[in-house]
């Protein structure tokens, strides 16, 4: 795990020295808010063909893990009192995915766009789907003593322009929960992106932020984004989202990326970070968060690593 500082601009490792390990894991999404945590399917793309759609939930207060931080013991990695239980889904019920994205909207709905899947010809193809899903179904529902079943329904935007398919793309829900984020990802083995759009949430269309036109032949932005690439991570923190890593490159280049790049949401510009220090490794498929004007970085993979 490493951070680095945003006043300053350098990279630091964290030593976990009395903190057990999370295991090594395969590219994953959370969905964050306060109270339960989802998690929809994620099979891997080998896989999808014969995965079950399922949709399972870890009641826990705030997390699903929290270190004791008392003065007066050692740093002790402790599991907080969690369940799993498995929801009842009614409605469009996705098909089995990878590589999707599945941001919390406001309230106790949900979208997911994207991801590959098995387009019933024995081909396993990205897509733009995209689907709501609703906690529960009465009015007075509480998300923590009701939670059993939920309701998916799949939307087409009205707009003219859309995003091509995608999958392991960048997808984060803006603070007022009336945009959704898209950057990058996948189209095909071959085609990285690096497009920016918004989704906005009421009205379910799609605008196209900076570049003026779909971007399949892995070519640099004119609008200063990143280079192509495909499972990046990143953070929203005081007005700014923050993207670093990802697996992909200009033309057929294949790089594992430790860049930092940042996209500043009131000007619509993005702005890539030079750290005074040594990189942490490039890597694909890690998670990142930020606080206390540091961003975090955890996990991930190359092929060295």
């Amino acid at each position: 795990m490493h951070f680095t500082a945003l006043i300053t601009a350098f990279w630091l490792p964290i030593l976990f020295e009395r903190w057990s390990h999370f295991s090594i894991r395969h590219p994953h999404f959370e969905v964050h808010f306060i109270g339960p945590f989802l998690c929809f399917d994620g099979a891997w793309a080998r896989d999808v063909t014969s995965a079950e759609p399922d949709l399972a939930v870890i009641l826990s207060a705030i997390s699903q893990y929290f270190i004791d931080l008392d003065a007066n013991s050692n740093l002790k990695f402790q599991p907080a009192d969690i369940e799993w239980k498995k929801l009842t889904q009614t409605g469009d019920v996705p098909t089995p995915r990878s590589g999707h994205s599945f941001c919390w909207v406001g309230g106790y709905n949900y979208m997911m766009f994207g991801g590959i899947e098995d387009n019933k010809s024995g081909n396993i193809t990205s897509n733009n789907d995209i689907y709501f899903m609703k906690m529960g179904g009465k009015s007075n529902y509480n998300i923590i003593t009701d939670i059993a079943e939920c309701r998916w329904t799949k939307e087409k935007s009205p707009s003219e322009e859309q995003p091509v398919a995608r999958t392991q793309h960048i997808a984060i829900t803006l603070p007022k929960n009336d945009k959704v984020f898209v950057f990058g990802g996948h189209h095909s083995p071959r085609a990285r992106l690096n497009d920016t759009w918004y989704f906005q949430v009421k009205d379910m269309e799609w605008v196209r932020v900076g570049d003026s036109e779909d971007n399949l032949e892995n070519l640099d932005s004119n609008a200063g984004a990143p280079p192509p690439r495909a499972n990046a991570a990143a953070c929203i923190y005081k007005g700014k989202i923050y993207i670093f890593g990802g697996h992909g490159g200009l033309n057929y280049a294949r790089v594992a990326f430790n860049d930092l790049y940042t996209f500043d949401l009131e000007s619509e510009t993005w702005d890539k970070i030079i750290p005074n220090n040594t990189l942490p490794e490039g890597r694909g498929g890690h998670s990142v968060f930020a606080s206390d004007d540091k961003i975090y970085i955890y996990g991930g993979w190359n092929s060295e690593m």
